[in-house]
């Protein structure tokens, strides 16, 4: 009879197991062909399970990750519980799953703690190098669109998550009019500067701990061949300082003097300002991308047609938009 039984569990659980596995499966490749849904991002993106990329995890999330190892920890007691309860005595498989679930509930404690013990120690605004790269390349989804609110916002509910409401608040409390007009009269002496030399590449080049300034730089295209980077760039042939902003420089340094949180937004909005004045002003025959002094990388928010051998613009070429 037990064996009868245990024959019956087992197949019950294979049976199980593969529906899982079948389902897993089949939402996947859902998820594949419709990666813009809702319930895709809630499903695959949320944490419904704990984190372990421990070195590029803010305090909170290794709280929400130390959150999450306690439920599922007790989630594992109470199957645990229920297995032993419904399970005959003496039964190899009622103590195989028994083991399973008992080995599951000391990682779950172990995970907990140890996620619970590294969130103690780490700052409140820590964002490692690699995560304040990974967050940058997420910008020109807005910067195609030229949606400026829209990215502003997102970085302002990432540093509200991560450091509370009040530092965001206060970040975008700050009035960057002043700046956006000394930001435009800047790039309005680098566009004519680009016009005398013959150049069509500027970079922005941020330096967040110099009073949150920066500099203009102008570029030749390089010569390119038909299979050759449409972006590589040449020889610096002009440089105009950018105006610095003692409020965003003041929030900066009040919060670590370092690439952190509080940083990723502060560059957010003046990525947004720098993208305003772009708009404003007649130069779609530049090229214009941003780099941040310390990251790896540029953001393009500008790109003009891909010039010919006489360094004109390709024919029936429209001008690009910010690509990542």
């Amino acid at each position: 009879m037990i064996d009868q039984l245990d024959i019956a569990m087992t197949s019950c659980v294979l049976f199980v197991l593969l529906l899982l596995g079948g389902g897993l499966y089949a939402l996947r490749r859902w998820s594949r062909r419709h990666p813009r849904d809702p319930w895709v991002y809630a499903l695959w993106y949320l944490a419904l399970g704990p984190r372990t990329d421990v070195a590029h995890m803010t305090r909170r999330e290794l709280f929400e990750s130390a959150a999450a190892f306690v439920t599922w920890t007790l989630l594992s007691v109470i199957a645990l519980q229920a297995v032993m309860l419904a399970a005959p005595e003496n039964s190899p498989w009622m103590q195989g799953v028994a083991f399973a679930l008992g080995l599951f509930l000391l990682m779950g404690v172990c995970g907990a703690l140890y996620m619970l013990v590294r969130g103690m120690l780490r700052r409140r605004a820590y964002l490692s190098h690699d995560r304040f790269s990974s967050e940058l390349r997420l910008m020109p989804f807005w910067v195609r669109r030229r949606d400026w609110p829209g990215l502003d916002g997102h970085f302002r509910r990432f540093a509200a998550h991560t450091c509370g409401a009040k530092v965001a608040d206060a970040i975008a409390a700050v009035d960057l009019a002043e700046y956006r007009r000394d930001l435009a009269d800047a790039l309005q002496l680098a566009l004519h500067a680009a016009a005398e030399e013959r150049a069509s590449v500027i970079a922005y080049l941020h330096r967040p701990h110099e009073d949150w300034s920066g500099a203009f730089c102008v570029y030749q295209r390089s010569p390119i061949s038909p299979e050759g980077d449409q972006r590589r760039m040449g020889t610096c042939v002009a440089e105009v300082p950018g105006p610095p902003c003692t409020d965003l420089a003041r929030i900066f340094f009040a919060h670590g003097d370092t690439l952190n949180t509080v940083a990723l937004y502060l560059v957010a909005r003046t990525v947004a300002a720098l993208g305003r004045c772009l708009d404003e002003l007649p130069s779609d025959d530049i090229t214009l991308c941003l780099a941040v002094e310390g990251v790896g990388g540029l953001l393009w928010l500008r790109e003009a047609a891909p010039a010919t051998a006489n360094g004109a613009p390709a024919a029936g070429t429209p001008a690009r938009r910010a690509h990542a």
